[in-house]
């Protein structure tokens, strides 16, 4: 059994309405338990709604934003063998719950991670009309859902959740502590709904900056390598075919070695030199970038 756990925001407005969405994807799966902290308005009466269970109680900085350590050890609790925290806007597919028991029956430990989809979504959807709506893929940067065993205890410093910083920190500390690090990105298609951050008090940008973020990144420390872990870090990769294999050995848009390798085959060698550690986009991105900047470079010298 899978327990999928969330701190929601109110349900008002446009947030209410995706968080309704991807509720209605968590509790179709089977074998499945969806439960909700906080005690937001709406948050009761959804979980109501949706068949879930309902935390009120959780702990709070001078903000109001939830502490996520309070709610990582509550869920340990309550939740089934596994365990998975997901942002209140992620949709998921009918096959996740089976995603995370077969890597549950390869791995003794692991945490599971992986890439998602951003879709505009704006009324009320079922999760099959939503996975037929166009998007595109999310940065390598942004981790959306996190599954684990309820053995792993994390120890999680006091972190506020949907601020920056911590779901780097997740995966740093299971590097650091040789725990398998699962990317789903290749057989789970999860959709993130695109929102806006005015929720975020004193924020500062076009996203979820701001003191409580500034906050967050100064709990992480200074990893040895002093970069924020990605899903570029992850040390395994779960295939299309249902097999959790080394990530050095598997084909997908995560791995770098195997990029740079068709970059070295398919453009100049100066520009995949040049650009080859531009991580700043997907490499389907980066590919085109590139194609482009060749057509152009031929173009001139024909």
């Amino acid at each position: 059994m899978l327990t999928i756990f969330s701190i929601p925001k109110p349900f008002l407005g446009h947030i209410g309405v995706i968080q309704r969405n991807a509720l209605r994807s968590w509790t179709r799966l089977a074998d499945t338990q969806v439960v909700l902290f906080g005690d937001e308005e709406g948050v009761a009466a959804a979980a109501a709604e949706m068949g879930a269970a309902h935390v009120p109680d959780v702990e709070r900085n001078a903000f109001g934003t939830p502490y996520l350590s309070h709610v990582f050890e509550a869920v340990a609790e309550i939740g089934s063998r596994n365990l998975c925290y997901a942002n209140a806007d992620i949709i998921l597919p009918a096959e996740f719950g089976a995603d995370v028991a077969t890597v549950a029956q390869q791995k003794r430990r692991f945490l599971m991670v992986g890439r998602c989809r951003d879709v505009d979504i704006r009324a009320d959807l079922s999760p099959d009309e939503a996975f037929l709506l166009p998007g595109d893929d999310r940065s390598h940067l942004a981790i959306d859902y996190f599954a684990f065993p309820r053995s792993v205890h994390w120890a999680l410093p006091p972190f506020v959740v949907g601020r920056g910083g911590w779901d780097n920190w997740m995966l740093h500390r299971a590097r650091s502590r040789r725990i398998p690090l699962v990317d789903a990105s290749e057989r789970a298609i999860v959709l993130h709904q695109l929102h806006d951050y005015s929720h975020i008090p004193q924020s500062t940008g076009k996203t979820w900056g701001g003191p409580e973020t500034d906050a967050n990144r100064s709990l992480f420390g200074k990893p040895k390598k002093k970069r924020r872990f990605t899903l570029l870090d992850a040390t395994y990769v779960l295939t299309r075919e249902g097999r959790v294999v080394r990530a050095a050995h598997a084909r997908g848009w995560g791995r770098i070695r195997a990029e740079k390798r068709v970059w070295a085959a398919t453009v100049p060698w100066h520009l995949a030199l040049r650009y080859g550690n531009d991580l700043r986009h997907s490499p389907k991105r980066l590919r085109a970038k590139l194609a482009l900047r060749t057509r152009v470079r031929r173009l001139f010298l024909s």
